[in-house]
């Protein structure tokens, strides 16, 4: 596992399909438990990881809209239009 990038630098997309690839692995159950331990550990990390940049990714979607008095206010994405 030493060989792995660090987590941070990965992109979304490189994060999560290692994160796929080590619950795969792990489902086998064919792992020694410290195998499965370190892929665990690893796991966690890719998956707080990807959970930053979606949140990230979420705040970036904020739109601007005009108040009645015409201000520039900063709108939530509306989750509802998905």
């Amino acid at each position: 596992m030493n060989d792995m990038p660090d987590v941070e630098t990965l992109s979304f997309e490189e994060a999560f399909r290692e994160l796929e690839d080590l619950v795969e692995r792990m489902e086998t159950g064919n792992l020694p438990l410290e195998e499965t331990i370190r892929l665990f550990e690893r796991g966690s990390l890719l998956a707080r990881h990807c959970q930053n940049l979606l949140d990230k990714a979420e705040l970036k979607l904020q739109q601007l809209t005009a108040s009645p008095d015409g201000e520039a206010t900063v709108a939530p994405f509306d989750e509802g239009s998905r």
